[in-house]
């Protein structure tokens, strides 16, 4: 699949392309690096009015993407570009506000809160912490202005700005959502849908909504919250050869995956594969072996297209299963 999605880190290597930018003095660039760093200053400048003049002043680079180098002041390189916050910039602020998607952004994640209260003290913890990380990923990706949280309760409100002081993004009903995003049409990921989510879904769909259902004791949860959004709801199960199995059930984990394929233009079975943690995958790994007579090279190969270990974890399972095996790892 061609990705589709404009990141702000484009938007600002669009308009200065390759070089140096010289960051303004007190920004403090925090842990990010690569896409992320310029995604997060990219929202910053456009959020403080700032442009960018031509500038060479001696520069140490600190992080950078496609060539666009984040810089402070040191030595050993030049600047090509400052920020200014004067009107009169070479390149005006105007320029990369325009470049970038008002709130709410598309494509939009929504996680639905309208559970909460029916979860255990430690299953609301694990979804602060789930929604936290996943705001985390849409900044590496894109920004968290891509994701709101609809139904949410004042204690998950409060727990969330705790865990995530700078959210971008927003709190809402999913009518007022649906009528600022004018949507009409929303796609429910729900692991017990009938029908596979497609790359083509991917294309066609802009809104995702993901239940915010973490206990155990809540499985199937996810289907009964269709009824409560105002929009033509299309449930959707993301699996891997046709199957859910090994697929991750952490919200961040199927949201970096969708990411992955709307930004990096990943397959989505090379994206689910990339998120997919040792457990579900050893999870998924039993399942494809109990099918097998033997481990072949061929065997090995198609088991690896669902199964994100290393082949030699794959060999020992299935020798521990008494399953023969025919395949030479030192043979590459």
């Amino acid at each position: 699949m061609t990705a589709r999605i404009a990141t702000p880190a484009e938007a600002l290597l669009g308009l200065l392309g390759r070089g140096r930018l010289l960051l303004p003095r007190g920004y403090k660039t925090g842990r990010a690096t690569g896409r992320a760093a310029v995604n997060r200053f990219a929202l910053y400048a456009a959020r403080k009015g700032l442009g960018f003049d031509p500038e060479e002043v001696p520069v140490r680079s600190i992080t950078g993407w496609r060539g666009l180098r984040l810089t402070v002041p040191g030595e050993g390189e030049r600047s090509d570009y400052r920020t200014t916050a004067s009107r009169d910039a070479e390149i005006p602020a105007e320029e990369l506000q325009a470049r970038l998607p008002e709130y709410p952004a598309r494509p939009h994640f929504v996680v639905d809160l309208r559970f909460w209260g029916e979860h255990s003290r430690f299953g609301r913890t694990n979804l602060i912490r789930q929604t936290a990380v996943t705001a985390s990923t849409l900044r590496r990706y894109l920004s968290d202005r891509h994701l709101t949280l609809v139904n949410a309760p004042p204690e998950a409100r409060e727990r969330f700005a705790r865990a995530f002081p700078t959210f971008e993004g927003g709190f809402s009903d999913w009518e007022t959502l649906l009528s600022r995003l004018g949507e009409d049409r929303v796609v429910l990921l729900d692991p017990n849908a009938e029908e596979e989510l497609t790359e083509r879904d991917l294309r066609r769909y802009d809104v995702f909504a993901l239940g915010g259902i973490v206990d155990d004791n809540m499985q199937g949860w996810t289907e009964k919250l269709a009824p409560g959004i105002p929009a033509d709801v299309i449930r959707r199960k993301i699996t891997l050869r046709g199957r859910v199995e090994g697929v991750p059930d952490r919200i961040n984990a199927l949201v970096e995956a969708l990411c992955r394929v709307l930004v990096e233009g990943e397959s989505l079975r090379e994206a689910v594969l990339s998120v997919q943690s040792p457990r579900f995958a050893r999870r998924r790994l039993r399942l494809e072996l109990k099918g097998l007579d033997r481990l072949d090279r061929e065997a090995l190969e198609s088991v690896r297209e669902v199964v994100n270990l290393p082949p030699s974890e794959i060999v020992k399972e299935a020798r521990r299963l008494g399953i023969p095996v025919e395949v030479d790892l030192q043979d590459g």
